[in-house]
């Protein structure tokens, strides 16, 4: 029997439940290769379009630690292969991964955040590039990362903008209030639809899940009915041949009586016995039958027949019946 699922309250971080965030687990998973893919490629093409500005030393530590870090998203990947084929949630392997997830989502952002020493007083274009990089990249990081959890994608971007905006000031002066203010109100933003796409995507995997249970019951229900239909075919089978063999005897008790003495069989109550037992066993014949057709392994075959006569022999059968 399925229980309906007690209401979740929202609150702004989720309570931890095994089998939702065992999904989440896999989504993540199949989304660390793009992660690591894009945490070295897109370090290396901000490097292209800024080394003629930016500062040697800062871009070179900037680079070999982003492409570092993109490296172990690789090394998670290969760590967590085996838990990707479990059936049940394991809670202590998804434990692990959050913890392993949200230290590497913490030192990623701490790259990404860096990004503002790469910006010089007085470059204006190369400084308006980076602003918009990071922007984008913020932007990207809280979504994809959405998968694995609200908390560690809050925490990513709060650690990536404080870490950016730390460094403003050097570069933008007194200005630097606008672009603050700025950043704040798109955090906000990003925080607010963040929390609604991961309280609908918790619920999409709860509505999933509950489907699947409910689809096994009525599975497991469809096969105990078919279960209980066989059985039942078997049982009238057995019982029809059981109780067809003392009905059997009174015929041939009648046929002999009927060769002893002839004319006893003109007598009503003689053809009474006769056709009693007759109807008792094209009955137990029709039992037979029916579980035979029950079962699928019979096959109708096509006959002509009288139907008067038929009709005839139902009259008879049910009249002593009305007389009464």
């Amino acid at each position: 029997m399925i229980t309906p699922a007690s209401p979740h309250k929202k609150t702004w971080f989720p309570a931890f439940e095994p089998e939702v965030d065992h999904a989440l687990f896999l989504l993540g998973y199949r989304n660390l290769k793009s992660s690591g893919l894009g945490q070295i490629v897109g370090p290396c093409l901000v490097a292209l379009a800024t080394y003629e500005h930016a500062p040697a030393l800062a871009l070179s530590l900037w680079l070999g630690f982003s492409v570092l870090v993109g490296l172990f998203y690789f090394v998670l990947l290969w760590y967590f292969r085996s838990c990707v084929y479990q059936t049940e949630p394991d809670k202590k392997a998804i434990r692990r991964w959050l913890r392993y997830r949200h230290a590497l989502q913490f030192v990623s952002s701490i790259g990404w955040g860096a990004m503002s020493f790469l910006m010089q007083p007085q470059a204006t274009v190369h400084n308006a590039f980076i602003l918009v990089v990071f922007t984008a990249i913020v932007g990207q990081s809280a979504f994809s990362n959405l998968a694995n959890d609200f908390l560690g994608s809050v925490a990513s971007a709060a650690v990536t903008c404080g870490i950016f905006i730390s460094h403003l000031p050097y570069i933008f002066g007194e200005s630097i209030w606008v672009i603050v203010m700025i950043y704040v109100l798109f955090a906000l933003a990003l925080l607010a639809a963040m929390r609604n796409t991961q309280a609908m995507l918790r619920d999409a995997i709860r509505l999933r899940l509950d489907n699947e249970k409910l689809a096994r019951n009525n599975a497991e229900q469809a096969r105990r009915a078919d279960q209980a239909n066989r059985d039942k075919s078997e049982f009238l089978a057995a019982a029809s041949h059981d109780l067809r063999q003392p009905v059997h005897a009174l015929l041939l008790l009648v046929e002999a009586y009927r060769q002893q003495v002839p004319a006893a069989m003109d007598h009503p109550l003689m053809q009474h016995i006769t056709q009693a037992g007759q109807s008792i066993n094209g009955l137990f014949n029709a039992l037979m039958e029916l579980s035979r057709l029950e079962s699928g392994t019979e096959k109708p075959v096509l006959v002509d027949f009288m139907l008067a006569e038929v009709m005839q022999e139902v009259a008879k059968r049910s009249l002593p019946e009305a007389h009464q």
